[in-house]
This record gives structure tokens, sequence and C-alpha cells, in this order.
């Protein structure tokens, strides 16, 4: 049994979430920084109270958060914040794998140097 609880808040009504190759510019709902055509991204359509929306994640965000979920006992996110708790759940079981925190880190600081870039 895990001691993982997540207060995920307002579930959506649907949730729909697909890999694609990104045929014109759009921007990453987490980094918010360019997904441009070509790149893989990860399209997430939410449906909340009749009212859709739209989550793209760039490689990079997605690189974060897959190591993350891989590595940590529990990592709670929702799209727009989960950059922010990925890095407290780095920060948080990093003490127990340096390994973890390296990686982690590395894959944190591409993301933010990418929401960074133009």
């Amino acid at each position: 049994m895990s001691d993982c609880y997540c207060d995920y808040g307002e579930r959506p009504d649907v949730y729909a979430a697909a890999t694609h190759t990104a045929r014109k510019r759009y921007r990453c709902y987490e980094c918010h920084g360019a997904i441009l055509p070509r790149e893989r991204y990860e399209r997430a359509a939410m449906l909340f109270a009749g009212s859709w929306e739209i989550a793209r994640t760039c490689a990079r965000c997605l690189s974060v958060r897959e190591y993350v979920k891989a590595h940590a006992s529990c990592f709670c996110w929702l799209h727009g914040n989960m950059l922010e708790e990925a890095r407290s759940t780095i920060e948080e079981h990093g003490g127990e794998s340096a390994g973890f925190w390296i990686g982690g880190m590395k894959r944190l600081l591409r993301a933010e140097r990418h929401k960074a870039a133009p």
C-alpha cells in the first residue's frame, strides 16, 4: 500500500491524452516554450462543466514528468503546474538518491531553459 495521496482538486468530466507530431507551432502548457513543427508533444483534452480545455506539453516537459513518475514514490501534478510539482518532488526525494536528484534536475533545467528561449 502506498503512502501517496493526491488532492487533484476539480477533476475533468472527460480526459483524453495522446502523443502527436506538431504540424504547426504551438505553445507548451507547462513551460510556455514553443512546440515547433515536426516536434513530438502530448495533447490532453479536458472537459470541465461543458467547456473544453486543451493542454499541449512539449517533449522536454514530458521527459521531466515521466522521469519523476518513474523514480519517485509519490508525484502529484496538474496540467499547468507540473514543473513546480516536479521540482518540489525532486527536492523532497533528492536526498534519498543523488542519481534521482541529478537526473531530475537535468531534465527540469532543460525544460526551464526552453521556457526562456524566444
